[in-house]
């Protein structure tokens, strides 16, 4: 989270920006809140893709059983793969978009 990151850097970054602007490229932003690792959102696209290639449509909760991951960071990440034109949301679920 943007507000973690601010405060473990602080002292560190005048101005309270981000660290490394090295570091920062490898990130992507996730929500307004939230920054991940350019690395981590191709597996967890691969992951989503996966699961829905053999369920066909899956809700959060067969995410968070598949991927192990809380509804606190699943959501946001959903969203995300929404927004990329990687799934749709339909109602409760997630399909992949063509």
């Amino acid at each position: 989270m943007v507000v973690e990151l601010v405060e473990r850097f602080a002292e560190a970054v005048p101005g309270k920006r981000l660290p490394g602007t090295a570091q920062v490229a490898r990130c992507e932003r996730v929500d307004q809140e939230r920054y991940a690792q350019k690395q981590a959102l191709e597996e967890f696209r691969r992951a989503v893709e996966e699961t829905l290639r053999e369920l066909g449509a899956a809700t959060p909760a067969q995410f968070r059983d598949r991927l192990g991951l809380t509804r606190k960071y699943l959501i946001p990440l959903l969203e995300w793969a929404d927004r990329r034109g990687i799934t749709s949301r339909q109602g409760d679920t997630r399909v992949l978009r063509a």
